[in-house]
């Protein structure tokens, strides 16, 4: 199947989608709305808030299954793609946080002995990190090998040393609408990345510049983007789309992602 074949059979899942859950979803500006623009050759212009959808258990998962059938049919399909083109972006902050590396400040507070406020250019000259990884979405697509770079989310755990009653992680976004939480056992895991660059270039804003996090044996709904505050606590913080159901634990299988 061909690139054109591909946008358009992804086309006719998303309105099939769309008469499944029986719901009018109303069209957005491309900058706006939860679902945001499809980063896909043939599919940005569609535009789609799921906020209605979400809401309802059953419709999301018939919803959800056919997006992710719309996925894979572009994105695996269209040869002719490069691997950054075939990430989907998801907006959750609208409009998107704008990031300004002179007062960016990377807060680490909350129940921890040595709080932090990191600059920008502090946090490029801490020790970093490389991985490639398999980036997976819920929704049924995926990236191979995706080269990250950034520091280790254990590293920042042991410069703030966290109290005995810290029990989990919440990551905040510069719009503070974006939140996710792990528990501190979780953070602490080698993998776990926060991450400043991908593909060897700064984040773009759409994938959550100045800082994700990247857990690779999660779905990537647990990748927090725009990340400016993380904060331990003894109780976990309910995370955005867990907001909507979706599970704390988001382990996607037992097979290694990171080559």
């Amino acid at each position: 199947m061909g690139p054109n074949a591909a946008s358009k059979e992804a086309h006719r899942l998303l309105q099939r989608a769309n008469r499944a859950v029986k719901i009018g979803l109303p069209r957005r500006r491309p900058e706006g709305g939860l679902l945001g623009e499809l980063g896909v050759s043939g599919l940005s212009h569609l535009h789609y808030d799921l906020h209605a959808v979400m809401r309802r258990p059953v419709a999301r998962r018939t919803f959800l299954s056919l997006l992710g059938l719309a996925g894979l049919a572009a994105c695996v399909s269209d040869e002719t793609s490069s691997p950054r083109e075939r990430f989907l972006e998801r907006t959750v902050e609208s409009p998107r946080p704008e990031f300004d590396p002179n007062t960016y400040r990377l807060v680490v507070n909350g129940l921890v002995r040595k709080p932090l406020n990191i600059t920008y250019r502090e946090l490029l000259s801490l020790p970093s990190a490389s991985q490639t990884c398999d980036f997976r979405c819920v929704e049924g697509w995926g990236v191979h090998e995706v080269p990250w770079e950034g520091v280790r989310l254990h590293s920042l755990i042991d410069m703030a040393q966290p109290l005995e009653e810290a029990r989990f992680v919440t990551l905040h976004s510069l719009g503070d609408q974006y939140q996710e939480s792990l528990s501190l056992e979780q953070a602490g895991l080698p993998n776990v990345l926060l991450a400043y660059r991908m593909y060897g270039q700064a984040l773009p804003p759409e994938r959550g510049s100045p800082l994700r996090l990247v857990f690779p044996k999660m779905f990537g709904y647990k990748g927090a983007k725009w990340v400016t505050r993380v904060e331990f606590r003894a109780e976990r913080d309910l995370g955005y789309w867990e907001g909507f159901g979706y599970p704390y634990d988001a382990w996607v299988g037992d097979e290694e992602p990171c080559g």
